[in-house]
């Protein structure tokens, strides 16, 4: 199956469970209008991660899509807004395809980290809370061969998902993440006649991860 085939399945199945869940405004979890219910909540998700692919000069390398761990920290900073910090963790394999050849073959063990901060937007329907994050930070990539130095890279996410709470103080979180590792990046402003422009590129390393886990607010 293929990354955007797993990203739609994703995106159709928490539309779905925000739909259902909304029907039920009212009925679980009143709330009055303005009120901040949690101030702190606290996540573990568990999900499976794919992708990152890296064309290098003789072949391409690449990552096993494998099993991850996220732990997650949000700070209600006012109704509908949240800041977010996020660590991911996946054990999984670095393997390399020659061009030439083309036949893969698995180079070692390796972990990798993301460690990100940003904002989630959220709307209150009821017991369901439908949301889009964004985040940025860095990537800690560490081969488990000594002989093989490890990397840190900037980096940065963005996600959709929801979170149910039938109770106040325990629920769900389903989601689905986008996460870039930028190998290059560059910072241009140049100026004209017209005015000044500015920008910011680079390229890198794209990941992906459906997760879903327990939420434990207070």
């Amino acid at each position: 199956m293929t990354t955007q085939r797993l990203l739609l399945i994703v995106l159709f199945v928490i539309l779905g469970t925000t739909s259902a869940f909304g029907q039920r405004r009212g009925q679980m979890r009143p709330r009055s209008s303005g009120s901040i219910e949690r101030r702190l909540e606290l996540t573990v998700l568990g999900g499976y991660q794919f992708g990152g692919h890296l064309d290098g000069f003789d072949g391409e390398y690449s990552l096993n899509d494998s099993e991850s761990l996220t732990a997650i920290g949000n700070f209600t900073l006012r109704p509908g807004f949240q800041f977010e910090f996020m660590y991911n963790r996946q054990a999984t394999q670095e393997q390399f395809r020659p061009f030439v050849s083309g036949i893969k073959q698995t180079l070692w063990d390796a972990t990798v980290q993301y460690f990100q901060f940003g904002g989630l937007g959220y709307v209150d329907a009821g017991a369901a809370e439908p949301f889009a994050v964004a985040t940025l930070g860095w990537t800690d990539y560490g081969p488990n061969d000594p002989s093989v130095s490890g990397e840190t890279k900037f980096s940065s996410t963005f996600g959709l998902g929801t979170k149910i709470f039938p109770s106040n103080r325990v629920g769900v979180r389903l989601e689905g993440r986008l996460m870039m590792t930028f190998m290059e990046t560059a910072l241009g402003l140049g100026c004209g006649t017209g005015g000044c422009s500015g920008g910011f590129y680079g390229w890198g390393v794209l990941q992906g991860a459906l997760s879903g886990g327990v939420s434990v607010g207070f």
